[in-house]
């Protein structure tokens, strides 16, 4: 009785074949990672966004608005101090970790093929009107900076985020009802690496001219 088996060519063709199968599989696997990946931080940053947003707003409404604001920047912090319509006083800063800013090689085969940068930042918003400082809200983030360094594949990627400067804009207007008064209009923004997902926070009222 005959036994018929595979030859050697079809053997070879069908390990070709599945290989080829393979390789396609794992790249649409590398793409959709790396999409699972975007859309998670893109949700993350709309999510803390959003939280951070509600809190302050909140707080600067139930407090009659802001009255003043004065912002300043240096290497180390970005940080506005609030006076608000009753009276008390918020700060909001940003604390760049300067410790934080570590740089880890990256290697292949014993050689060196590139660098990840981690810088973490903090966002932080506290009740400052006494000599206690009382914390309201405080967030820390990371952003992680990639550098391939092999030859013909030069290139930088980034995941994550991190806090960059507060800005401010004041609108005043006269008041029609009473000219001792004004009405002001606050604006501040806080900056990200991504300005896709600054934060804008407002705060309106009527004070003394």
């Amino acid at each position: 009785m005959n036994k018929k088996g595979f030859t050697l060519i079809e053997l070879i063709v069908s390990i070709i074949l599945v290989s080829i199968v393979l390789i396609s599989m794992t790249g649409t696997l590398i793409k959709l990672k790396d999409t699972y990946s975007l859309v998670n931080e893109d949700a993350d940053a709309r999510i803390f966004g959003a939280t951070i947003s509600k809190i302050v707003n909140d707080d600067l409404l139930k407090n009659n608005g802001i009255k003043t604001i004065e912002c300043n920047e240096d290497t180390k912090v970005s940080i506005c101090e609030i006076y608000m319509g009753n009276n008390k006083k918020r700060t909001l800063e940003i604390l760049r970790n300067e410790t934080s800013n570590d740089i880890e090689k990256i290697t292949s085969n014993g050689k060196e093929i590139g660098t990840k940068k981690y810088e973490k930042t903090t966002l932080r918003y506290s009740d400052s009107t006494t000599g206690n400082v009382k914390t309201i809200l405080i967030k820390t983030i990371e952003l992680i900076t990639r550098t391939n360094n092999e030859e013909g594949n030069d290139r930088v990627t980034t995941t994550g985020y991190k806090f960059t400067t507060l800005s401010k804009e004041v609108f005043k207007y006269e008041n029609v009802d009473d000219n001792t008064k004004v009405d002001k209009m606050t604006h501040i923004t806080i900056g990200l690496s991504d300005e896709k997902y600054n934060i804008d926070l407002y705060s309106s009222g009527t004070y003394d001219n």
